[in-house]
């Protein structure tokens, strides 16, 4: 049975449910990177983000809270898919499942969405969950494969270290530490090349369960984008009624600029959410070539979504403030009438 159907038959989004087989992904490779048992780790939260720490970490991080002011953490360029934690695609993509139930919870709410198409958004959301789980649970026990290969041969091990420092030498552009490791590598490099073959069979599998991981992630974000859009539209009614009423003038200029700006992404976020999906099934590319495609599909989403949240939540605080700020004038103008 497919996860469509399945989703169409039970389409309500237990977010518990998801976050727990979500973190049965995420935990094992965080327990792993931090050198800890999965019973050692914790959740906390942070900027409204769930963070897989230690328990000895966050003992720390309150003594320290008490006399310094903790270093915001350094976001990473490029998200890996089920490793660096909550930091990884899978992480990525239960974060913004949180935040899509957000928003047609708002928009419930404030009657814009009718029971029919909140249960195609959830059937979409869930549906879009289960496979990035499926294909995630995949590329952990591929990824598993690889590691023990590696183990059973310690040359294999130590070659696949050298390999990786030689290409964080790329990345950071010391080109002059770089050609200094492959000139004295040079020949265990070849051998790393020769025994790196034998596991191809392997990466390529994990390179098509990786891709999958990431069609997913970039459906959950159109969905996140489309129910933006939604949102701001709703966002942009309200501005229009706020301006109308007794608001002061410096603050109408606020709120209509910023609806301006809204109505502008929110446009510019139409044209993306209609656009099609790259031609990444192409026989003509590599598993490599197709999962670059995708992934740079996902950072047009990414910008997208971050700058309509931004705005959204602009436009939020500015009519929130707006309102209080009225009413309390609306009350002083009451009292003064009955004095």
């Amino acid at each position: 049975m497919s996860s469509d159907r399945l989703a169409s038959e039970n389409p309500d989004l237990d977010l518990k449910r998801l976050r727990e087989e979500f973190d049965k992904i995420i935990l094992p490779s965080k327990a792993k990177e931090l050198g800890v048992n999965d019973d050692e780790l914790v959740v906390t939260v942070r900027g409204g983000k769930r963070v897989f720490t230690t328990r000895q970490k966050v003992n720390l991080d309150l003594q320290r809270s008490r006399t310094f002011a903790v270093a915001p953490k350094k976001q990473e360029a490029m998200k890996r898919a089920i490793r660096d934690g909550e930091n990884s695609v899978i992480g990525d993509i239960e974060s913004r499942l949180e935040d899509c139930f957000r928003l047609v919870e708002a928009l419930k709410q404030s009657e814009q969405m009718n029971s029919l198409e909140e249960r195609d958004t959830k059937v979409l959301l869930k549906s879009a969950a289960d496979n990035a789980l499926r294909f995630g649970t995949e590329l952990q026990r591929i990824e598993e494969e690889i590691e023990k290969k590696k183990e059973a041969d310690p040359l294999l091990s130590r070659l696949d270290q050298l390999a990786r420092t030689l290409q964080a030498s790329r990345e950071r552009g010391d080109e002059e530490t770089a050609a200094k490791l492959l000139e004295e590598n040079r020949e265990a490099l070849a051998q790393y090349e020769s025994r790196r073959r034998a596991l191809e069979p392997d990466i390529q599998s994990a390179l098509h369960a990786r891709l999958g991981i990431l069609r997913e992630q970039r459906r959950v974000m159109k969905a996140q984008l489309q129910l933006y859009v939604e949102w701001s539209q709703v966002l942009c009614k309200q501005a229009k009624e706020v301006v109308g009423d007794y608001a002061p003038r410096e603050q109408r200029m606020k709120i209509m600029t910023c609806a301006q700006t809204l109505g502008t992404e929110c446009r510019k976020a139409g044209e993306l959410c209609i656009s099609k999906a790259p031609a990444e099934l192409s026989s003509d590319k590599s598993i490599r070539d197709r999962n670059d495609v995708m992934e740079q599909e996902t950072r047009h989403f990414d910008a997208a979504v971050r700058n309509m949240a931004e705005n959204t939540r602009h436009l939020e605080e500015l009519l929130s403030q707006t309102v209080s700020e009225t009413k309390s004038a609306h009350r002083m103008v009451i009292r003064e009438q009955d004095q």
